[in-house]
């Protein structure tokens, strides 16, 4: 039996079970596409967030719906890092973040508040 830790974080709220649930699952480096869907469908939340890691950015998400692979989820960007923050595994401050969209900015506050730049930068003005 294969385990993957997979979590429903509530996004935009300080409040448990409130604000718009996503899936975050936060180790899916490895996981095929049709284990991070089944992983999505079994979860049921509008859009589950699989972080994996990256060549071009900080770390990489991909998005699935319970029945596909969408491009960018606002709120799983913001439940994911909001996560890693609370967890540990990320510092606050600055960020890049690979989508099926191109690389974007995220900024995570001291407090653990997530901001995204949705405008994707040209490979030469990211930070790394």
């Amino acid at each position: 039996m294969t385990e993957t830790r997979a979590l429903l974080v509530d996004a935009f709220t300080g409040e448990p079970c409130a604000g718009n649930a996503a899936g975050v699952v936060p180790d899916a480096e490895g996981l095929t596409d049709d284990q991070m869907q089944a992983v999505a469908a079994e979860l049921g939340a509008s859009e589950t967030a699989f972080v994996r890691e990256s060549a071009d950015a900080d770390r990489r998400l991909r998005y699935f719906t319970p029945t596909t692979e969408i491009d960018l989820c606002g709120h799983a960007t913001v439940a994911s890092h909001a996560h890693l923050f609370a967890d540990g595994r990320i510092d606050a401050g600055e960020h890049t973040l690979e989508t099926n969209v191109g690389v974007l900015d995220v900024e995570v506050t001291a407090d653990g508040t997530v901001w995204i730049d949705h405008e994707r930068r040209p490979r030469s003005e990211r930070r790394r």
